[in-house]
Order: C-alpha cells, then structure tokens, then sequence
C-alpha cells in the first residue's frame, strides 16, 4: 500500500480543474489508495471534471519523479549486467570487472547480481582486498533493503579477510 499524501498547507496553495481520467492515467502508478477510491467513486457517480488541490499534484509529480529515477536506474543496471554476462562468456574478464564496477558506484541501484559476481571474481583471482570493498559496499547498499543478506554476505566478509590473513 502506497504511503497517503501529506495534508495540504493551511494557506491556499491553488486548486486547478482537471478531468479525473487525465488524473488516474497519469498519477494512477503513485497515487494513494485512498485518492484512487474517491476518485473512481466520483466517476461512477458520472463526475468528469473535478478541481483538485496543485499541492497534490505537486506531490504526485515528485513521486512520478522519483518512480522513473528509480525505473532508469534499474533498466542500466540490467543493461550493463547483461554485457558483463557477455564479457565472461567471452573470457573478458577485465571488461566484465569494469562493467560490475559501474553498477556498484555512487547511487546504483540496490540488485544483488553485479555485487555477487564481483566477489566471485575477486576471489578467483585472489584479490581479496578488492572482494573486502565490494562485499563492504554490498552491506552498505543491499542489506538495508533486504536484511535478509546480511548474515550471507557477513559470512562471506569474514572468509574473505581469512583468506587475506593467510595471503599476507
């Protein structure tokens, strides 16, 4: 269920008409439920134009916002995935390593494949201290979305940092 908008201000933000299906088509991916049910009553009871609050549709155009971030983000993430398969397919793996590494910067999206084939990697290749980062991000990034991960990737961290122990 989808979060309910704040109240609106106490003073007068502005209403604007609009037509409740240009509204549902719209706003329908981030609206409230509870809109949507007052929304399709009216239609039922044949409203077509309603005036409605432009702090709402403020509201509704920051979540929209934040939907498509989060979608474009995603959609590179599997993109750059896809081609990272394609480079260890082809035995390519420094451009394979590259590729994982971009999904894994800055603001990425928070999926598991590109952090879990980078610790594969670096660990074949004895590079803990580059499996250590990775699995150090991947905590960073992952688990507080799925804290089920957790105890995996502690696990991991600790194997990792025997394993550089004994290297050194």
């Amino acid at each position: 269920m989808r979060k309910p908008l704040p109240p609106a201000p106490a003073a007068f933000y502005g209403e604007v008409q609009i037509t409740i299906d240009r509204l549902m088509k719209k706003y329908l991916s981030v609206m409230p439920e509870e809109m949507f049910i007052s929304l399709s009553k009216r239609q039922l009871n044949g409203e077509n134009k309603i005036r409605f609050s432009q702090f709402y549709i403020d509201k509704l155009e920051e979540r929209l916002t934040i939907i498509k971030a989060e979608k474009k983000k995603l959609n590179q993430c599997v993109a750059r995935n896809d081609k990272g398969k394609e480079y260890e397919k082809a035995g390519k793996i420094k451009q394979a390593i590259a590729t994982y590494e971009k999904n894994i910067e800055d603001d990425c999206y928070p999926a598991c494949y590109a952090f879990d084939r980078l610790m594969i990697i670096y660990r074949k290749q004895k590079e803990y201290d580059n499996e250590i980062r990775v699995i150090e991000r991947a905590v960073d990034i992952l688990c507080p979305r799925y804290p089920d991960l957790r105890d995996k990737y502690q696990k991991r961290l600790e194997k990792a940092k025997e394993l550089q122990l004994k290297e050194k």
